[in-house]
């Protein structure tokens, strides 16, 4: 482009670029997959889906694994198969990032989501009082303060929340609540 300009031109031009215009890539926004699915109130339960869920589902892994197998061997000796064995071992992989979440455990986290502050924080003080003001509204029995112990344990060990560094008596919500309505 700088081939047509006389010299004088072309070097204010490429002392302009070199010292004052920057080039880079834009930035990507990471994707992250981690999140809750429930009903509202949590009823029925729901389902935390997260890569961290792999290692907690084992079991499932290798059976996975030992289907994702066969699935590669049928591909190899007949290729036109493999989109279908690509979705097969995907789907495989994809079930064992999931994890049941109990019903009183679903309407904590329901309830802990409803009430977060900004900082996807709230006050270890508010949680007994949020969540049975929302398994009320809901129809559901209220929780003893041991129960819902219980369920920040649970939740805690499957990595959904966890004690904020900054205020150690809040809870962190780690995966986001994603409220299915049917």
């Amino acid at each position: 482009m700088l081939e047509n300009c006389d010299s004088t031109a072309a070097s204010i031009a490429t002392e302009l670029i070199d010292n004052y215009a920057g080039f880079r890539a834009p930035e990507k926004e990471q994707v992250v997959i981690h999140y809750v699915t429930l009903m509202p109130g949590g009823l029925g339960g729901g389902m935390s889906t997260k890569a961290g869920n792999i290692q907690l589902n084992l079991g499932k892994l290798m059976v996975a694994l030992s289907k994702s197998t066969f699935t590669t061997i049928a591909v190899q000796k007949t290729p036109w198969l493999l989109p279908l064995g690509a979705l097969i071992i995907w789907t495989e992989l994809w079930a064992t990032a999931k994890i049941d979440v109990s019903e009183n455990d679903a309407s904590v986290i329901f309830s802990m989501w409803i009430y977060k502050d900004s900082e996807h924080t709230i006050e270890d003080s508010k949680v007994l009082s949020v969540v049975n003001k929302e398994r009320a509204k809901y129809g559901q029995t209220l929780l003893s303060s041991s129960e819902i112990s219980r369920s920040l344990k649970a939740l805690e060990s499957i990595g959904t929340i966890e004690r904020s560094k900054e205020a150690p008596s809040k809870w962190w919500l780690r995966e986001w609540v994603s409220i299915k309505y049917r």
